[in-house]
């Protein structure tokens, strides 16, 4: 994400640190590094449970959204109520 929003993740979920890492500065800088970002940010993510993860991150203004298996997008209520499932 952006650089505002980089720096509220990591000030909110321990992740501070990185803040002064020079491959982690910058958006720009993020993105060359991305493989490291992954690397990093996975045990972090790995820490709390998918819902765990969207109320805190929405609780941080950062936006998110899980990522569904398709059992969990056939059953989400939404799309069940419109009628988005055919045979």
């Amino acid at each position: 994400g952006n650089d505002p929003t980089f720096a509220r993740f990591c000030t909110a979920f321990g992740c501070a640190h990185l803040l002064e890492d020079e491959r982690f500065q910058t958006n720009a800088r993020r993105v060359q590094n991305r493989d490291l970002v992954t690397q990093t940010l996975t045990p972090v993510m790995q820490t709390r449970t998918t819902a765990d993860w969207v109320a805190a991150l929405e609780a941080q203004k950062i936006g998110c959204g899980p990522i569904n298996t398709l059992e969990q997008v056939f059953a989400d209520p939404h799309v069940q109520a419109r009628g988005m499932v055919m045979t």
